[in-house]
């Protein structure tokens, strides 16, 4: 038996795309515009009232903080589960190489677990920010939770195909997994840049 690559990206380099730009230090609002008393005792009020209150700058429509260091977490851990499980399924093949195919399938069962549930996580995490975002960063989040779930669905199927022991099926299954691997790269940079707070 013949097990294709399976080797996605390397993991340095798909985690630290998808940690670029994400220094939440830099970029903080800046505190609303001081006024000075003019004509009367009202404006003065008025504007102490907008200083102090509400922050005048508009919504831009990005994470707060705290949800964009989770999202960025749940990412992080799908990426590294997808990772791991593709290299242990290439481990897996020397087992089935050497005709145990109960043992192959019993490791490619082992490989697979955390990576749905770390898949789903993070696009179900993705799904509960669409309500608390707006503008650029709900679109661009739209467009990581399609490429999450087509890397997700490419993945599970290649592990039913190896479970299976279905290796035509199988090969081709894993060779749609880097371009699936690497549209998510792409959307997740971009949903980081876009919903990154400022």
């Amino acid at each position: 038996m013949s097990v294709p690559g399976l080797a996605i990206l390397s993991c340095s380099l798909l985690l630290g795309l998808l940690a670029t730009g994400c220094n939440l230090e830099e970029g903080e609002p800046s505190g609303g515009e001081t006024t000075t008393a003019t004509a009367t005792t009202a404006d003065a009020v008025g504007a102490g009232e907008d200083t102090e209150g509400e922050s005048s700058e508009p919504d831009t429509g990005r994470m707060s903080e705290g949800e964009y260091d989770l999202f960025r977490t749940y990412g992080e851990e799908a990426a590294d589960e997808a990772l791991q499980w593709s290299e242990e399924a290439q481990a897996c093949a020397v087992i089935g190489q050497s005709g145990d195919l109960a043992g192959y399938r019993d490791c490619i069962k082992e490989a697979w677990e955390g990576t749905e549930s770390a898949m789903v996580g993070a696009w179900s995490n993705a799904g509960d920010l669409l309500d608390d975002t707006a503008k650029a960063c709900r679109r661009s989040l739209r467009r990581y939770r399609a490429a999450l779930d087509n890397w997700y669905s490419k993945n599970l199927t290649a592990y039913k195909k190896a479970r299976a022991l279905d290796f035509d099926a199988m090969a081709a299954a894993f060779e749609r997994l880097p371009a699936a691997a690497k549209r998510y790269v792409q959307a997740s940079t971009k949903a980081l840049a876009r919903c990154e707070p400022r």
